[in-house]
């Protein structure tokens, strides 16, 4: 009753920071109610909050105040340098670590860095087939020179090498049908 509505409606956000009084955000990157990750991108991209940490699990904001000042300063992360603050994870010799650091830019907002280390993490680790779906979603998922024909590849990629679920399908339908190709649409 009380978390759920918050990451969906700004109003009721906006209540509960007053009547809690918020200081840190720390959240677990793979929650799965369904609004989390526009939640937490509207946090990161809001003047009253700051990106402090990361890890493969965690995300930590901290509220922009004089209490919190110096730990901002010192850790701040932002789309200047997140790569640099994710390095360890980006180029890490674990595939989920990796896919972590792909997830957060996601979760950012920032799909063109997220879709090279995908690819990697596929090149490196071939059994990792349902990341072709993962990089279709992707590629559908941004707002700026989205390339659904793109999509298609990745998805028949992940498709073909057995990830043949409903949400591959769903997806490839989707890019298919913002291809113009509607007969492949429907038939998905």
């Amino acid at each position: 009753d009380t978390y759920l509505p918050l990451l969906s409606d700004e109003t009721k956000w906006q209540e509960a920071l007053k009547r809690y009084d918020f200081n840190a955000i720390v959240v677990y990157q793979y929650d799965a109610a369904e609004s989390f990750r526009a939640f937490i991108r509207r946090r990161i991209y809001d003047r009253d909050w700051s990106f402090v940490y990361l890890d493969p699990y965690v995300l930590i904001l901290l509220r922009n105040t004089d209490v919190n000042r110096t730990t901002i300063q010192k850790f701040a992360i932002t789309p200047a340098n997140i790569r640099q603050r994710m390095d360890k994870l980006i180029h890490s010799d674990n595939p989920r670590e990796q896919i972590a650091a792909a997830d957060i830019f996601n979760v950012v907002g920032m799909p063109d860095e997220a879709l090279p280390i995908f690819s990697n993490v596929i090149q490196r680790w071939p059994e990792r087939n349902n990341l072709w779906v993962v990089m279709g979603q992707t590629e559908l998922s941004k707002t700026q020179s989205p390339n659904p024909a793109q999509a298609v590849a990745y998805l028949k990629k992940g498709v073909e090498a057995g990830y043949k679920t409903a949400q591959a399908y769903a997806l490839l339908g989707l890019a298919y049908s913002q291809t113009g190709e509607r007969t492949n649409a429907a038939s998905s």
